[in-house]
């Protein structure tokens, strides 16, 4: 076995215990070991309310996912397969799994945004400075502070966010996880069969029952059982947890919208700002990510298109050159002028013509300086930056 593999080998149970003894118990199982389950055994073995160890099970049908070190060098460009966080969700990462992300340059900061519409004068700016009242009535976790020593890996003032791949992300929380003996990492199993209580039990026992699961080693095809307190369903949208146990109802409702997202190598740098353009049927954003530092190497940037269902394909059928034109043709487009409230001034009499001018110009100035938020504590801040140009699709 390679010392990389070595590394991540998760705690196994099977076969340490005799058949037929009673299953191991937990206070949580977790079904699936992605982002959300992984952030969630996290949180849950974080909390330091609870009176006594709690013992969890993570359960994920993939193998164990690679160190951070492995992943470091497997990846040409950022995936497009990524999440834009806000500070409360960076929070609930952790310390040392943001740390990770950071020192091994995985992690897109942004401490300013852009926004503005595709048919008039309005911009948004909005910068890191303007959480700083949140953060100080403790109403906003502020993710730097919880690196300590490291928080100058992530600039110098708070973030707005931050763009995180998902399979950095799932490798830097195992990483965690595999630190703690409280929980148990059961990779690479299949989930064979479920006994949970009845419906009409449940709330009604006191203790509440327990939940049964039985698995298989998809390697070894060793099959075993745990039993648990509760189960969570973290298992994705076609979960076997709520289609075996049922009774989850769900609602869905179409918004008649479809976003394309791929990975883009940009031009220049985008200065830790995320752009986004107001189009008629939906936003368009460019979001910095790992691969946008001043090191003089290539740049990358992720896109997320939101539009129609119909413009959505139309998109993606589109050779790589006709969409990086699209694209860029949206993005490196200024908000627009507002046109004159008198368009016929030059032809009135002079005084009046002069006069019509004047208020003219007086409208359009506080409209726009109202519109633009040039009115505010720093109205240098509210310049139009010009997105980078993009150079070619990289990546979906």
């Amino acid at each position: 076995m390679s010392g990389g593999a070595a590394g991540r080998v998760s705690r196994r149970l099977l076969s340490s215990r005799p058949a037929t003894s009673a299953p191991r118990h937990y206070d949580v199982a977790i079904a699936g070991g992605g982002a959300v389950g992984s952030v969630l055994a996290r949180l849950l073995l974080d909390d330091a309310s609870r009176s006594r160890p709690i013992r969890v099970a993570l359960l994920e049908r993939r193998p164990s996912p690679p160190t951070m070190s492995e992943l470091g060098g497997t990846a040409a460009a950022p995936s497009a397969r990524a999440y834009a966080l806000s500070p409360a969700s960076l929070s609930y990462i952790g310390p040392g799994p943001l740390r990770s992300l950071l020192r091994h340059n995985r992690c897109g900061v942004y401490d300013s945004m852009q926004v503005w519409e595709h048919d008039g004068p309005a911009q948004l700016h909005f910068v890191g400075d303007d959480l700083r009242r949140a953060i100080d009535e403790g109403r906003l976790a502020d993710p730097r502070e919880q690196l300590g020593g490291d928080a100058d890996e992530g600039g110098k003032g708070p973030w707005l966010g931050a763009v995180v791949e998902d399979a950095p992300l799932v490798s830097a929380l195992w990483e965690e996880l595999r630190e703690d003996e409280r929980i148990d990492l059961l990779d690479n199993v299949q989930i064979k069969s479920i006994e949970s209580p009845r419906h009409e039990d449940v709330g009604k026992l006191e203790p509440p029952s327990q939940v049964e699961l039985s698995y298989t080693d998809v390697s070894s095809n060793e099959e075993d059982a745990i039993t648990a307190n509760l189960l969570v369903a973290a298992d994705g949208a076609n979960s076997f947890v709520r289609r075996t146990v049922g009774g989850f109802p769900m609602m869905t409702k179409s918004y008649g919208r479809k976003a394309v997202t791929c990975t883009v190598e940009i031009s220049s740098g985008m200065n830790a700002t995320a752009f986004q353009r107001f189009l008629p049927h939906g936003p368009i954003a460019l979001l910095p990510v790992w691969g946008d530092g001043g090191d003089g190497g290539v740049r990358y940037a992720n896109v997320v298109w939101s539009t129609t269902a119909s413009e959505a394909d139309h998109l993606r059928s589109l050779p790589p050159d006709e969409f990086i034109r699209a694209l860029n043709h949206h993005l490196r487009e200024g908000p627009n002028v507002n046109p004159p409230i008198f368009p016929g001034a030059g032809n009135l009499p002079p005084v009046l013509g002069t006069v019509a001018r004047e208020v003219d110009s007086l409208l359009r100035t506080a409209n726009t300086a109202l519109t633009m938020g040039t009115w505010t504590e720093s109205p240098a801040r509210n310049f139009f930056r010009m997105p980078p140009e993009s150079v070619r699709v990289v990546g979906p």
